[in-house]
């Protein structure tokens, strides 16, 4: 949603939203309409710490998003045997 600080009203759009995530933490990138026309790039960037209490925020408070975090720990487990996998493969004891 945007808003000007002198603004009574919201509003609700939003274009072009991009979201690329890393160890560091979740970057997202969109457009909105700027008030005296054009665009406006918006870059927000959320670094890990932050994010750890966004992530544990919302599963405390949405908890029907608990599928999406288990789905997303299987995800890492999976990441993490195909890892260790690999190196017994590539060093045999």
């Amino acid at each position: 949603m945007r808003g000007g600080y002198k603004s009574d009203y919201m509003s609700t759009e939003t274009r072009f939203i991009s979201c690329s995530a890393s160890l560091e933490g979740l970057e997202f990138r969109f457009k909105l309409s700027a008030a005296g026309g054009g665009d406006t790039m918006i870059w927000l960037t959320v670094d890990r710490k932050d994010l750890e209490q966004v992530l544990k925020e919302l599963a405390e408070k949405c908890p029907s998003l608990a599928e999406a975090f288990a789905e997303s720990t299987r995800i890492v487990v999976s990441g993490l045997v195909k890892d260790q996998q690999t190196n017994r493969t590539a060093n045999p004891a």
